[in-house]
């Protein structure tokens, strides 16, 4: 009987990454976040520096160029794509790295993944766009009669034509202040009488915690920056509090992240400034230059669909690591789109209604303009 032999196992090869997902993904994947899980990044120009993370030294020859996806060390010459720069922040084969960067941006057959379906962009209801009409309007009048809050604004830098413009508002402290001007079901209703669902449903009152108590205003003791839409439609209000710093608003109901606010009042003569709030929006506005703010931190592909006519941009986020982060996430964002971006360091602390307000409008100007030409 002739011997059994064992067959010959051939040993398992792992499936050879396409080229193209290699290529996609040193297109696709922004650099500067990964970047900055290595080093403190600062931006300056079209560029971000910061100390070398390969080797000591105590001032910054790190450079990271978001558009090209690309990092560079003048002092020890270490350099190369996002792939290399994700090698080393994980200690992974180039294999494996390109597995991992490409499971989180594709789907597992190496093809793109799909973009996640978009809510429809459904207008609001005819009754909650006459209630913002009705509000905008009621807070405007309110801050034209209060001396004290004209004169914050003033202080505050903000002109008598930004605040038309813009028709920014006051509203006072008392609880029901607009539901007793606006409310139908109210003696004070006033002429322009408006249900009380259609005052919740636009995130102008809240409702009361007694079932049998009428709703309550939810913006009190707030400066009201109206969010108007390219026909002049107020589509939402952002309440910021008065005589308070910080960063923090308050919102009636719209979609934050598919608007940005004063876009539809800039002008195509100068590239866009894009800030993070409404105030920082206005400080940009008193320099004659086109401003719009993103409510935030984090530009959104909605927000960034708006932009289609603003070829180049100037990110002027806050002087701060969430500012800067956001920063670097919008010029990746904006820049494979085919914007032309460059990025505005603002001083640590600051943002540009902080030195509008201080005085420091060359400052800003210079920044804005002149800093970081040539990238």
């Amino acid at each position: 009987m002739a011997k059994r032999t064992k067959a010959t196992r051939r040993p398992h090869r792992r499936q050879r990454i396409p080229e193209d997902v290699i290529a996609a993904i040193r297109r696709t994947v922004a650099i500067a976040p990964i970047a900055a899980r290595l080093t403190r990044l600062r931006p300056s120009g079209q560029r971000f520096y910061g100390l070398c993370p390969f080797h000591h030294e105590t001032r910054p020859s790190f450079a990271v160029n978001p558009a090209e996806g690309r990092f560079y060390c003048f002092g020890c010459g270490k350099h190369g794509d996002v792939i290399d720069l994700y090698r080393h922040l994980t200690g992974r084969s180039f294999p494996a790295a390109v597995r991992a960067l490409a499971a989180a941006t594709f789907a597992t057959d190496h093809t793109p993944s799909p973009a996640p379906p978009r809510p429809p962009k459904t207008a609001p209801a005819p009754d909650v766009l006459a209630a913002l009409e009705a509000a905008a309007d009621l807070y405007h009048r309110a801050l034209l009669k209060r001396p004290t809050v004209r004169r914050y604004l003033e202080k505050r830098r903000i002109p008598t034509h930004l605040i038309q413009r813009h028709r920014l508002g006051y509203a006072p402290a008392g609880g029901r202040f607009l539901v007793r001007a606006l409310s139908a079901n109210h003696p004070q209703g006033g002429d322009h009488r408006h249900a009380p669902a259609a005052l919740l449903r636009a995130g102008l009152a809240n409702p009361p915690a007694n079932p049998e108590a009428a709703p309550y205003d939810r913006f009190r003791n707030a400066i009201i920056f109206p969010l108007i839409d390219p026909k002049n439609h107020v589509i939402g209000l952002i309440a910021r509090p008065f005589n308070r710093r910080g960063p923090h608003y308050l919102n009636s109901n719209f979609r934050r992240r598919a608007h940005l606010f004063a876009l539809p009042q800039a002008t195509h003569d100068h590239p866009l400034i894009l800030v993070e709030g409404p105030a920082d929006a206005l400080a940009v506005r008193t320099l004659d230059l086109p401003a719009a703010a993103v409510l935030g931190n984090a530009l959104t592909d909605d927000q960034a669909n708006l932009l289609t006519h603003h070829p180049r941009i100037t990110l002027a986020f806050d002087g701060d690591p969430p500012g800067r982060q956001g920063a670097a996430r919008a010029a990746d964002l904006l820049s494979r789109r085919g914007h032309q971006v460059r990025l505005a360091p603002l001083p640590e602390g600051h943002d540009p209604a902080s030195l509008i307000e201080e005085g420091e409008d060359d400052v800003l100007r210079r920044l804005l303009v002149a800093e970081g030409r040539g990238g």
